[in-house]
């Protein structure tokens, strides 16, 4: 062995399809192989300053050791949403409302977590969080940078068989935690005062139990509230609601098939959350969503991860930035 070759751990992602025409193992951002490789082979044959995928090497300050560049940049700090796909323990980022190959990935969790998207610390970025099942109960991690590594939070909140929620319920620029509970025929919604379930928790109705909660600030006061999507008849029915408080919609509309997947982010930087759906299409997802709360066409529509992805939401700061 050369006294410079690297040893241990790559920290590379599952075997998918990242781009390009093969199958590619993406290193995450803290992986050794990152920058590591040697400079004046990344720009000469066979490798030609390019990856397996046919993506420009290198995307940061060297050249990755390996078959997929993974960019080292930074995106401008925005409250603009953009998006991600979680798959198996991984999460992959865009830094736009686009398709295209991943920009930045970061390993965080197990492929049986649940991920969610969170500003645990207030600094306008919403970053990695999973939820564990575990024993009957909920548990909480979170990062408070899109960069895998040891927890930055952590809770124990909540029944195995609740639906794991996160926002900013008082304004006070954090997010903090909730569950929602089928409870008989409705939704039993119990909100935390802090990202680690401690606190007043305000408790609320609002929904039935076959009903999908999802959160947003609907009307830009930057408090985030409650709403449903139901299935129906027509497609995929959406009643939102101006508080954390039961009561009736603040808007009420379809958008989307009974069978989507549904995402909420401030698509255009206008202090409001709208709405969005994706769709498996041909093994891989699709988006579409709308910079407003009502039916009608999609302000953007692209393909990004696969079909088998979850979709999340993000904003702030890049991978590795706070």
């Amino acid at each position: 062995n050369d006294a410079t070759d690297l040893h241990g751990d790559a920290q590379l992602g599952p075997l998918m399809m990242n781009g390009g025409g093969t199958p590619t193992m993406l290193p995450s951002q803290s992986s050794p192989a990152a920058a590591s490789a040697h400079s004046v082979r990344c720009g000469t044959a066979p490798v030609n300053g390019v990856d397996q995928r046919g993506v420009p090497r290198p995307r940061g300050s060297g050249c990755d050791i390996g078959a997929a560049e993974v960019a080292e940049s930074v995106p401008t700090v925005t409250s603009t949403a953009r998006v991600a796909v979680y798959r198996a323990g991984y999460w992959y980022f865009r830094n736009s409302l686009s398709g295209g190959v991943a920009e930045s990935v970061a390993g965080f969790g197990l492929p049986t977590d649940s991920p969610l998207m969170c500003d645990f610390d207030g600094d306008g970025s919403r970053t990695l969080g999973i939820v564990r099942r575990q024993s009957g109960y909920l548990f909480w991690y979170g990062r408070v940078r899109n960069l895998g590594g040891n927890p930055d939070t952590f809770a124990f909140f909540g029944l195995d068989s609740d639906v794991p929620i996160c926002g900013d319920w008082n304004g006070d620029g954090r997010d903090s935690i909730g569950v929602v509970r089928r409870v008989g025929p409705y939704l039993q919604w119990t909100l935390a005062d802090t990202a680690d379930g401690s606190g007043p928790l305000s408790v609320i109705f609002y929904g039935l139990s076959t009903d999908l909660p999802i959160v947003g600030d609907w009307n830009g006061d930057g408090r985030d509230t409650i709403g449903i999507t139901r299935s129906s008849s027509v497609g995929r029915q959406w009643a939102l609601r101006d508080a954390t408080t039961s009561g009736d919609p603040s808007a009420a509309f379809a958008y989307g098939l009974n069978s989507d997947s549904v995402v909420v982010g401030d698509w255009n930087g206008d202090g409001r959350d709208s709405i969005g759906i994706t769709r498996e299409v041909g093994g891989a997802r699709s988006w579409v969503v709308r910079n407003g709360l009502s039916s009608g066409a999609p302000d953007h529509q692209f393909a990004y991860g696969n079909g088998s992805d979850v979709p999340l939401i993000w904003r702030g700061a890049g991978a590795g930035a706070r």
